[in-house]
């Protein structure tokens, strides 16, 4: 949602149309009832309020910015970029902190190359070119689809329950997406 807000003011377009709110409006309700929040999971204080609000507002910064790199630029060359500029500073941090305890465990490092390389470098191959492809706005409403794509891997590979839930948390949520078409650029 805040991606949207960004990207229209960016794009000096400060209305959103009734289609991106009703969509918008059904893929949030879905995923409440794919979560089914109890009255637990809703006390939050608000410095976590405050977090979600700001990694959020981080993320929309983030996908707007990749919408601004030239198309001259390839999406690989740009991914490295973009994973070399965020990964300096957290070396450096990491270095201050720890210069004593760098690991030597072979396994450590591996799993370390691969969070790298599926967690962070294809998927980032991934939101640029589909924020070529479909914008900013569309690319971050695609996240609604993690939680349905989590819950059906669980059914799949854990036997987990597949109740009403889940089934209509995923109507609502493609629902909402197809509402919100990515215009051809």
């Amino acid at each position: 949602m805040m991606t949207i807000f960004m990207e229209r003011i960016s794009a000096q377009r400060n209305h959103i149309s009734s289609k991106e709110i009703i969509g918008l409006s059904l893929g949030f309700v879905g995923l409440i009832v794919l979560v089914n929040p109890s009255s637990d999971a809703l006390n939050t204080t608000l410095l976590g309020l405050l977090a979600i609000v700001l990694a959020a507002l981080c993320f929309a910064l983030a996908l707007i910015l990749m919408a601004k790199i030239p198309k001259e630029i390839s999406p690989l060359r740009a991914t490295r970029f973009i994973l070399s500029l965020y990964a300096l500073p957290l070396v450096a941090v990491w270095f201050y902190f720890n210069i004593d305890s760098i690991p030597t465990d072979k396994a450590a490092w591996g799993s370390l190359l691969l969070l790298g390389l599926f967690a962070s470098g294809i998927v980032y191959l991934l939101y640029l070119t589909l924020i070529r492809m479909a914008g900013a706005s569309f690319t971050a409403l695609s996240n609604f689809l993690v939680p349905v794509v989590g819950t059906f891997l669980g059914v799949y590979f854990y036997h987990d329950p597949l109740s009403i839930n889940v089934l209509l948390a995923l109507v609502l949520i493609v629902g909402g997406l197809l509402l919100i078409k990515p215009s051809r650029t």
